[in-house]
């Protein structure tokens, strides 16, 4: 109820900010900045701290520390050096400075939410992820159906989202959440966070790839970025919802097997197709235009939902080298979308496809690993459908 509740008015947020002002040059700017802010926590939050609090490979005190302090650092940086790209391309005015601001402002604490509510998560409590985005969320609706001008909504938006941040940080941080992950690290001074550096080498791959790929979108007319952000969101929280929320029940520290997880991803995969059905439908009836676009978001939703649990499983019964499958598939997938920039037809429905792709491939080779040869067969037939798709977007 948590995660359907944030996520929801997260969605409504996006469309409420849309119906406000449309998709221009300023959801453009707060969009791909507030992904860059995101994109330190991640990185080091999800990509490492998580994977190494619920793993046997234990993390020291001393990285974890580390973690909590430069995370939020680096995000405010992220947002600095997506400023200066939009620049670059001639996509930044002086008039989106405020929203430069409040973005950069946000991702700090956002960042910090987000480390004591992965910390919790680790240990089988999924409340504090379910609900992370919640107050910030609903504040920022509220500010969203206030009579405030135009020009100054989507600023007043980004800081009701930081105020949010604040708020929900204090709450934690009061309630001392996340803390007895922390308890239970070693403090020797001799003591090797083992691991550390494939999960950090997956995760920098992993989540830069996409924010290359999301990058090119900033060569793309205005208003490509928005879309791109709207099938990202709709993706996002279907599985934040259906997936992240329920993983950490069936996937933590004292987890003995990985078949109750394969028998969950069975299930997503039938309602992520239903969702994928209903939106190719919807478009066929109602916007032909966006039949493509449709076709791919419901694919990267089946993919999507596949590498959340695999990457899930993957982190509690395999190695950490594991990660040299996606260190391998990112890269791989980001090389054919800079290629695919270069064709005459390149567009919006080929970037998506390149985020199906990543997601896809991974999940099918996390499977593979663990030698789940039926839900890996599923992955792959989804990954055939989205090369399918790459390929009709450059014709």
């Amino acid at each position: 109820m948590l995660s359907i509740a944030s996520q929801g008015i997260g969605v409504l947020q996006l469309l409420t900010l849309l119906a406000r002002v449309g998709a221009n040059e300023t959801t453009d700017a707060y969009l791909y900045l507030f992904n860059m802010g995101m994109l330190p926590t991640q990185i080091i939050v999800v990509g490492v701290l998580f994977p190494m609090l619920l793993n046997k490979h234990k993390m020291t005190s001393r990285l974890a520390e580390r973690i909590r302090v430069s995370t939020p650092v680096l995000a405010i940086v992220l947002v600095g050096a997506g400023t200066f790209w939009m620049w670059l391309n001639g996509r930044m005015e002086s008039t989106l400075f405020p929203v430069v601001l409040a973005v950069a402002i946000n991702a700090f604490f956002q960042s910090c939410v987000w480390i004591r509510a992965v910390s919790a998560e680790a240990i089988g409590d999924p409340r504090w992820m379910a609900a992370v985005a919640l107050p910030s969320n609903a504040l920022a609706l509220v500010v969203l159906l206030l009579p405030i001008p135009g020009d100054y909504l989507v600023t007043s938006m980004v800081a009701a989202l930081a105020l949010g941040n604040i708020a929900l940080l204090i709450t934690q941080t009061v309630r001392g959440v996340g803390t007895q992950s922390w308890t239970t690290l070693s403090r020797d001074p001799n003591a090797k966070s083992l691991g550390a550096g494939w999960f950090l080498t997956k995760a920098g791959v992993g989540y830069g790839g996409l924010a290359v790929i999301q990058s090119l979108a900033v060569a793309l007319p205005p208003s490509a970025l928005t879309i791109l952000s709207v099938a990202t969101k709709i993706v996002g929280s279907v599985v934040a919802t259906f997936v992240n929320a329920v993983m950490p029940r069936i996937v933590h520290r004292d987890t003995n097997t990985v078949r109750p997880a394969m028998r969950f991803l069975a299930f997503a995969y039938v309602g992520a197709g239903c969702i994928g059905l209903t939106l190719v439908g919807a478009a066929a009836a109602f916007r032909p235009d966006f039949l493509q676009l449709a076709a791919i978001t419901g694919l990267w939703l089946a993919a999507s939902v596949g590498n959340s649990v695999a990457q899930r499983a993957a982190y509690r019964f395999l190695p950490a080298n594991a990660s040299r499958i996606t260190i391998v598939v990112v890269p791989a997938v980001a090389a054919l979308a800079i290629t695919s920039s270069f064709a005459k037809n390149f567009q919006l429905e080929t970037l998506v496809s390149a985020y199906a792709a990543i997601d896809g491939v991974s999940a099918m080779l996390f499977l593979a690993a663990m030698s789940r040869w039926r839900v890996a067969a599923v992955a792959a037939t989804v990954c055939l459908g989205i090369a399918g798709v790459w390929i009709a977007s450059l014709m």
